[in-house]
């Protein structure tokens, strides 16, 4: 069935609607998460969005790295827009 007329410009309208809306909750759980993390770890360096890709890099002890991984759950949870990764650690004296 091709929508005609008022009924395709409504439809039109609902998508841009819900795409805007997807995008707005997107950047709000982004940015709830870059503050979860400022409160949570000292040393945060966020780097520029490239291809769709943030990327966060954490300063830590590899003491906590196991509670890390626990925080990477909840905050999956709590973004479900996002896909959140551990990457390897990077060696000692290796600058972003």
């Amino acid at each position: 069935m091709e929508l005609t007329g008022r009924d395709y410009f409504s439809a039109k309208k609902k998508r841009f609607q819900s795409q805007a809306a997807y995008k707005q909750e997107q950047q709000a759980e982004l940015d709830a998460l870059h503050r979860s993390l400022l409160q949570t770890y000292s040393d945060v360096v966020h780097s520029p969005a490239s291809d769709g890709i943030h990327r966060t890099y954490l300063l830590l002890p590899r003491s906590i790295e196991a509670e890390l991984w626990q925080q990477v759950d909840h905050w999956q949870l709590q973004c479900p827009h996002w896909q959140i990764e551990i990457g390897e650690a990077l060696p000692p004296y290796h600058f972003v």
